[in-house]
Order: C-alpha cells, then structure tokens, then sequence
C-alpha cells in the first residue's frame, strides 16, 4: 500500500445543521485522493477511529490528517495528537485512547492566522460596516484556561485583529476569549465610543455563538454578527490548498 489519503477531524456536534456544515464543506474539495471525516465526539458511528479504519479499507497507508479547528490553542488538538500517536504525552488531563493503525500519520496545520481566514473576518465586517473610521470591531474567539494554550489563542486573535486595522479604517479594532469572562464587560466599555460591531471566530454556528456570546451582549448596545467561517467556501479552498501541499510534500 502506498496510496495516500485525508482525515478530516472536527470537533463534533448533537445539532445535524453543524454537522451538515462540517459534512458540505469537505465534500466539495477538489482533491486526488480519498477524504473521510472523523469527530472527536458526539457523532456516532463517525468517530476518528472509524475515519481511519474506512481509509485504510481503501488501501490507504498514509493519511495526512487535517484538523478543521482554529488554532492549536484548543487543547483539545494536544488530546487528539496524543491520541494518534505524534506526541508521547497530552500537555493536560485527557480520557482519550490511542488510536489503532497501521498507517503513517502526517499533521496538518489547523487554520490559524491563514489568509483565508482574515479574508473571511474582513468581509464580514465590511458587511456590517455603514461608516469604519467611528466603528469599533470586537473579535471573540473561544480562549482556553490552560497555560500555553491560552497565550496561543490570544496571539492569534491579535495577529487577526492587526490585520483587520491594516485592511479597513476602522477605529478601533479587539479582541476577547470567552474563556476569558470578559466579553460583557469589555464589550461594555467599547459601547460607548462608537458603533460596536462584535464577530465570532468560530469554525461553525453552534451554542457559544448562538446563545452564549448573544446571552453576553444582551445588556450591550452593538451589531452582533452570528456569522462563522462555515459555510463560507474559502474554507474549501483552505482544506484544497492544505490537503495538496501534503500530497506534495508525500511524493
């Protein structure tokens, strides 16, 4: 066997829309070899096992695994690293069990601060945006509590939100983790400085985006947009992109 093959990992979800998203986005990449979809958790029958042993049957031994996340500041990509067997010890507390495979593993770079990403946030904004130079934009991004973890994702909101400054005369452009507990009270200090414009960084619509950032901001006087990146189909072109440089590379 030396065919190479993608697993697509998602975090998972009881809701069939935010699987449908996950499930449309890869189905539409354009790419040589056999794709498959593997979540962590909450889809049965769809687990990261069960993605890998449906690649292998196709003969695949070497699969570049691509995990559809933001940033490797969610802890939950060290779980499942270590889970594959490409680290010898999760950085925190994990029930996960390694995996079983014959096949080779190569890791892929979640998305990040790829251009795609930026492109998507700045069309966003533009949307909601009527006049930028008195506009304030608020990024939240998930965050985490864990040493490291938490300065990662505050080095990528911040890389993003450089970016926006530099593509749009906003006046003001932050950002804030819900993990942080501070999206209330900073998104109330910005109120009153111009017309507040808050964008979630998720990957997909789900509880963080449709109630708990909504249940933050009820009392804030701003333009919530529950937009994600998905359906956005950049992110196919982001999957395109990331899953042949890797075949390349594999050659």
């Amino acid at each position: 066997m030396n065919r190479s093959g993608v697993l697509v990992i998602a975090h998972g979800s009881r809701d069939p829309k935010w699987i449908a998203a996950i499930d449309e986005t890869v189905q539409k990449a354009n790419t040589d070899c056999s794709v498959t979809i593997g979540y962590l958790e909450l889809v049965a029958g769809r687990s990261i096992q069960d993605g890998i042993e449906e690649l292998e049957r196709k003969g695949v031994a070497r699969i570049i695994v691509v995990p559809l996340f933001m940033t490797m500041g969610s802890s939950h990509l060290n779980e499942i690293q270590y889970m594959l067997g490409l680290i010898d010890k999760a950085a925190i507390p994990t029930d996960l069990k390694p995996v079983k495979t014959e096949a080779k593993l190569i890791w892929a770079s979640p998305l990040e601060d790829h251009p795609i990403v930026s492109r998507i946030i700045e069309a966003r904004a533009r949307e909601l945006s009527k006049e930028s130079m008195s506009e304030i934009v608020l990024l939240v991004g998930h965050g985490s509590d864990w040493p490291g973890f938490k300065e990662r994702w505050d080095q990528l909101l911040q890389q993003l939100g450089q970016r926006l400054r530099n593509a749009v005369s906003f006046k003001r452009v932050e950002a804030v983790t819900l993990n942080s507990q501070q999206l209330t009270r900073r998104a109330k200090e910005l109120e009153g400085l111009g017309r507040l414009l808050v964008l979630p960084l998720f990957v997909s619509a789900g509880y963080f985006t449709q109630h708990k950032i909504p249940q933050a901001l009820a009392d804030v006087n701003c333009v919530y947009y529950g937009k994600t990146l998905l359906p956005d189909p950049l992110i196919t072109n982001w999957l395109e992109e990331t899953i042949n440089m890797h075949l390349i590379n594999c050659d």
